[in-house]
Parts: C-alpha cells; structure tokens; sequence
C-alpha cells in the first residue's frame, strides 16, 4: 500500500489523518513523503478524590494543638482548684489528662470535618461531570 493510499483512506477523518509536514507534499506526488496516522486519545479523567487541600488538613492539625493546649490549661487549673500544699505532681497529671482529651476531641471534629468537606468536593465533581 503506498503512502498516497494511506492518505486517501484517512483523508476526512478530522485528527485521525495526520501530515508529516515539510516531508509529505501530495500534491507533487512525490515517493518519499510519510503519512501518519495517529488516534485522538482522550484526555484522562482525575480520579476522584475525597483528600481534602492541604491548607485544610494543615489547619486541622492547628486547631488539635490548640485543643490540646486549652484543655492542658483547663486540666492544670481544674486541679490546681482543688489541691492544697504541694500539687506538683497532680497539676502536671491534671495537665496531661486534659490535654490528651482535649486533642483527642479535637481531632474527632477535626476529622469529621474535613471528611464532609471531602464528600461535599466530591459531590460538586460528580455534579460538574453531569453524574450526580
């Protein structure tokens, strides 16, 4: 099958006939000109993705610590209330437990949070793709 063949039967086929440029000059029938062919592929699709943004997640980390630094200083007062004499040992343990607590609720929220946002962005790219 010669070149010109293969041009012939691509020809009309929008992207799937393809000219080699300055090599291929059909028009002065010329043997040595190249024709390709070449398939349209179709740009892949971003997989879809319930992570949330890094800004959010490095936020949520923020917000833990914060947690657990309130809830060291509510721990540490709370027993620091109570205790007479020397409370070294309580208060630091008042401190721990609170802030332990304190981070871990944190993070439950922290987690639930970022996981809505994650199925409300996920919602969003099904319904811009038409498939919500």
């Amino acid at each position: 099958m010669t070149t010109e063949r293969v041009g012939e039967r691509n020809r009309g086929h929008g992207a799937a006939a393809y000219d080699a440029g300055p090599l291929s000059d059909r028009s002065q029938g010329r043997s040595g000109s190249v024709a390709l062919s070449s398939t349209v592929v179709p740009e892949p699709e971003r997989p879809l993705s319930a992570l949330p943004s890094t800004r959010a997640r490095v936020l949520a980390f923020g917000a833990i610590l914060v947690g657990g630094l309130a809830g060291a200083l509510i721990g540490f007062g709370f027993v620091d209330i109570q205790c007479t004499g020397k409370c070294t040992t309580p208060n630091a343990i008042g401190a721990l437990t609170g802030a332990v607590l304190a981070a871990l609720g944190t993070a439950v929220v922290a987690v639930l949070a970022l996981r809505a946002m994650g199925e409300w962005r996920q919602m969003g790219d099904r319904a811009g793709r038409g498939r919500a």
